[in-house]
């Protein structure tokens, strides 16, 4: 399973966007559900740009911090 940021871009720059994180099986999944979002089907001219969300790796010693202290 992999992470999308989905990003809601509107028909004008004076209207607001939104962005969201997506779990799907692969960009394809994450695509085929924001195509599928009402707000697109609308017609209105909303569209989605879908990008990978980015990872991180800690160093093992941080992951030890970060359960220690829940920080």
């Amino acid at each position: 399973m992999a992470v999308f940021v989905c990003r809601l871009i509107p028909p004008r720059p004076d209207f607001a966007f939104t962005m969201s994180p997506a779990e799907a099986e692969d960009e394809a999944a994450a695509r085929a559900s924001t195509e599928a979002d009402p707000a697109i089907r609308t017609g209105l001219g909303l569209r989605y740009e879908t990008s990978p969300m980015l990872q991180a790796a800690l160093h093992p010693s941080l992951v030890r911090i970060h359960r220690t202290t829940g920080t």
